[in-house]
């Protein structure tokens, strides 16, 4: 089965190295339905992948523990930006490079290791309140563009599958390198 690619080309789906999904991936090419089993309800998981940054917004929010927080940071004035209670196994990927502090936009692998008044530490580097809020994003869900290239090993959601398109759909589901983990969330 050949596929076009959004440049044009053609590829050919045998086998993806991740996995033995090939028959799912030709489904979602052919916009067919998955297997139902793929599509029952789970409560938010440690990743979620959505389409759009409200979806990712409203997810971070059921997420964050609202109660037992070592931080709070409200939200500024930045489209991305929602309110943030941290606490040290809180996920948060960068969404900015800057090359001093050697962080790249996409990443995620950040640890929170210090909080006080005005400042978190991530990795043992200091930032202001504002500067967190201008470098990183709390990152229970991502958005299907900022999960290109990496793999998921953990049971993980796909919400707003209808609102995908083709190549969309196969980035989310593609990610996983076991087809039980992965759920369909409409």
């Amino acid at each position: 089965m050949f596929n076009k690619l959004c440049d044009g080309n053609l590829i050919k789906l045998i086998y993806n190295k991740r996995n033995n999904e090939t028959k799912n991936y030709n489904k979602i090419f052919k916009n067919q339905e998955l297997d139902k089993e793929t599509y029952t309800f789970r409560p938010p998981q440690r990743i979620n992948i959505c389409r759009t940054n409200l979806m990712r917004v409203k997810i971070n929010d059921m997420c964050m523990d609202k109660e037992n927080f070592c931080k709070f940071i409200e939200a500024g004035e930045g489209d991305k930006e929602q309110d943030v209670y941290l606490n040290f196994d809180t996920p948060i990927m960068c969404i900015k490079n800057n090359k001093k502090l050697n962080i790249k936009n996409g990443s995620t692998s950040f640890e929170l290791t210090g909080f006080d008044d005005k400042y978190v530490l991530v990795n043992d580097i200091q930032f202001t309140d504002v500067e967190f809020m201008k470098y990183f994003v709390v990152a229970y869900a991502m958005t299907n563009h900022k999960v290109q290239g990496i793999t998921i090993k953990q049971s993980y959601n796909i919400y707003e599958w209808n609102k995908m398109e083709t190549r969309a759909r196969y980035t989310a589901y593609s990610r996983t390198a076991d087809a039980e983990l992965v759920r369909i969330i409409n």
